[in-house]
């Protein structure tokens, strides 16, 4: 896992951990609000409880100090059946009314009947040991009444009654002198706790009075939660954005300091940075190398350690141009650990300076070989010379080709009128060796026209493995005849050398043009012709010099000669097609670019070195294969074919247009000539079932032969086209 993604999910956790404590603390201030809110309400019920006692506790007092209060007889005030024992529990007013004494016990009850009606407060006195069974304790009151014996005075909780919430209060009753009179006979004395007065205080009207303020308060929090939710998304996607940028600006500084690196290790100058105490900071590998050391090691170390570790027995201008921090190109031919051999370099001293441009924070040094900049210039300068012969020869063999094509065009109608006149004259009519004649001319200029494909790279190649040494042996048995005894022909044919792929036929052509060259090159006073076969295996360094793509074995063929040799200008033409030294009428200038372009073809290389009174050796580099398949017998020509099908011609040029048509007439087929390729696919649109065949040239103007197949093919599938051409 890379930092940046262990970075990135340590930030996610931290983000989603305080989301959750937030979450936390918002949750828990809210509980707090409607605890406290709960609070407040238990305060004003138990504010509204005890008031409701204290005016129980009032109303008790003041009627005990009175001895009760006589009230009239009704169904809802009977007598007290627990006051019989007093004489004077009835009375009976003058006008006959009849009164009851109603005791503190008698009357709270008849109030707190009253108010239970009223508001729904619930009060009641109760006992451990009661004179009346109504005012028996529930089980809260028990265990409040226990409670007091235990030493409390007050008990006070919430509780379900009829199931509602209720909040519950009790306070102990104490017997006082008055309450003697009628609780004397239980056995009670003054200071003892009798019982208790408990009220219960409803909490749903507190709980509705406060609902609206409870929602508030949760609505409220969840405001705040989701602020601050929003804060914490904000600040994490801020923060991840900021480590990202930060990620793509150390990715950035980690690129820069790679592509640095690989620049400087890619020259072999070195080149080191020193800060202003002249300690180095970087250093590439040919600065390493030249040290003795690594790039690693060399950090941090003062220059003049590494420079000159034995100290300066004179001052050295580079050092004062880093004390001092001032540019500087000083030229040196100084021998030391650094320059060893004495030879002259150049070296740069650069002060790197801050944004302002005045304040130096590095030095840049660059070391450089004088000696080796005129041999990299001379071999730039080589390179240069072989490219634009490359470049140019390519031109010129797009040139040749296009005028093969017109002189196939040319040469066509000539074959063509002349065989069909021929064959139209008698075996011994005068005209005949004329027509003849006109033909040995026409095929020699068909000679003519193959060359200068081959040159071009144009023609058909019959390509086998092929091993030279028979070849090349044929050929200097042909050459042996016709090149006088003055010029020694010596034969140094290595018999174990590999076969390459190759037309044998183009291999002597190439070796009939070399030795034929050489021979013009000496034939005013003689001299040794030396051909030469073998195998050499090419490493990669060789390659640039001779032109080659891929290193390997290759087979080497060398035609040297001790003749009048070449200048310099001469060689940088030699190669062009109508380029010739020779005299008018001893050569077309076409030898040497035929060769050129055979060489080329088969993926091989020439090379040709010469001097003026030296002779001169071309070197043929040919890539060699594992084994040499045996060789096709040539077939026979079959006879032309006659017949009676219907042909349609297009061709661009009236005299071919017009020899086709007369021929293929004279061999009984019916030809329809058409010289725009636009017209015969109108025509052809038109009659589609009316031609068994289409003849057709590849290159014309408009419609190429293969726009023509193309399109009379969607109108008629398995039309049988041919397609002829002059250039390939």
């Amino acid at each position: 896992m890379s930092s940046v993604s262990r970075t990135l999910r340590q930030l996610r956790r931290a983000a989603i951990l305080l989301q959750l404590c937030w979450l936390a603390v918002v949750v828990a201030s809210c509980l707090w609000s409607l605890w406290n809110e709960k609070q407040e309400v238990y305060r004003l019920a138990s504010l509204a409880a005890r008031t409701s006692l204290d005016k129980d506790v009032l109303f008790r007092r003041w009627a005990a100090r009175l001895g009760g209060i006589y009230v009239p007889v009704t169904p809802s005030t009977p007598p007290n059946p627990y006051l019989a024992q007093i004489p004077e529990r009835d009375l009976v007013t003058p006008s006959g009314r009849r009164l009851t004494l109603m005791n503190p016990a008698y009357m709270t009850r008849q109030v707190h009947a009253l108010a239970r009606k009223t508001d729904g407060v619930q009060g009641h006195i109760t006992s451990l040991n009661p004179l009346n069974p109504h005012n028996a304790p529930d089980p809260w009151e028990r265990r409040a009444l226990e409670a007091f014996a235990r030493g409390e005075q007050e008990v006070v909780a919430e509780a379900t009654i009829d199931g509602a919430p209720y909040l519950r209060l009790m306070r102990r009753l104490v017997v006082g002198k008055e309450c003697l009179k009628c609780h004397a006979a239980q056995g009670y004395h003054e200071g003892d706790i009798r019982g208790g007065l408990s009220v219960a205080v409803p909490l749903g009207p507190y709980y509705a009075a406060t609902a609206g303020h409870r929602r508030m308060m949760v609505a409220v929090h969840a405001l705040l939660w989701l602020m601050g939710a929003a804060v914490f998304c904000f600040g994490y996607a801020k923060l991840r954005r900021g480590v990202a940028e930060q990620n793509h600006a150390e990715q950035a500084l980690e690129q820069a300091a790679l592509e640095w690196a690989a620049a400087m290790d890619a020259t072999d100058d070195p080149i080191y940075l020193l800060d202003v105490n002249r300690r180095i900071i970087r250093a590439n590998q040919a600065f390493a190398r030249m040290a003795g050391s690594e790039p690693a090691a060399v950090i941090g170390r003062h220059i003049e350690s590494v420079v000159h570790p034995e100290g300066e027995t004179m001052p050295c201008p580079v050092c004062e141009a880093q004390n001092k921090l001032r540019d500087a190109v000083i030229i040196m031919e100084a021998d030391d650990p650094f320059n060893p051999a004495g030879r002259p370099i150049q070296i740069t001293v650069k002060i790197v300076r801050g944004e302002n441009g005045q304040r130096p924070v590095s030095i840049l040094m660059t070391l450089h070989d004088l000696t080796r900049s005129r041999h990299e210039l001379e071999e730039k300068a080589r390179l240069e010379t072989m490219l634009r012969q490359a470049q140019k020869m390519e031109a010129l063999g797009t040139l040749a080709g296009g005028i093969a094509h017109d002189f196939n065009n040319i040469l066509s109608p000539i074959f063509g009128f002349t065989e069909m006149a021929l064959s139209g004259l008698p075996a011994d009519a005068a005209a005949g060796s004329d027509l003849k004649q006109v033909l040995i001319a026409a095929k020699r200029a068909r000679e003519l026209v193959q060359q200068i494909l081959t040159f071009s790279r144009q023609g058909e190649q019959e390509l086998r493995p092929l091993r030279l040494q028979l070849v090349i042996k044929e050929s200097l048995k042909l050459l042996r005849a016709s090149i006088p005894t003055s010029i020694a022909i010596r034969e140094e044919i290595d018999p174990g050398c590999e076969p390459v792929l190759a037309d044998p036929t183009q291999i002597q052509q190439v070796t009939m043009n070399l030795c034929t060259n050489a021979y013009h090159a000496m034939r005013e006073k003689g001299g040794l012709l030396t051909v030469r076969l073998q195998m050499v295996e090419l490493a990669a360094g060789d390659l640039a010099s001779k032109n080659l793509a891929a290193p390997g074995r290759y087979i080497l063929l060398t035609v040297a000669d001790t003749g009048i040799g070449m200048f310099p200008e001469i060689q940088e033409r030699i190669f062009d097609p109508y380029f010739t030294t020779k005299k008018m009428g001893e050569g077309t200038g076409l030898g040497l670019a035929m060769v050129h372009g055979i060489v080329r073809g088969l993926h091989g290389g020439i090379t040709v070195a010469s001097a003026p009174g030296r002779g001169a050796a071309f070197h043929i580099y040919l890539p060699a294969v594992a084994a040499a398949a045996p060789a096709e017998e040539e077939a026979a020509p079959a006879p032309l074919p006659a017949g009676s099908e219907r042909v349609l011609l297009v061709d661009d040029d009236p005299m071919t247009l017009a020899a086709l048509r007369s021929l293929l007439q004279n061999l009984g087929y019916r030809a329809e000539p058409f010289g725009d390729a636009a017209e015969a696919v109108a025509a052809f649109r038109e009659r589609p079932r009316d031609f068994d065949l289409v003849l057709t040239d590849m290159t014309m103007p408009g419609k190429t032969g293969e726009d023509v197949a193309r399109e009379l093919l969607v109108l008629r599938p398995g039309l049988p086209v041919i397609l002829c051409t002059g250039f390939s």
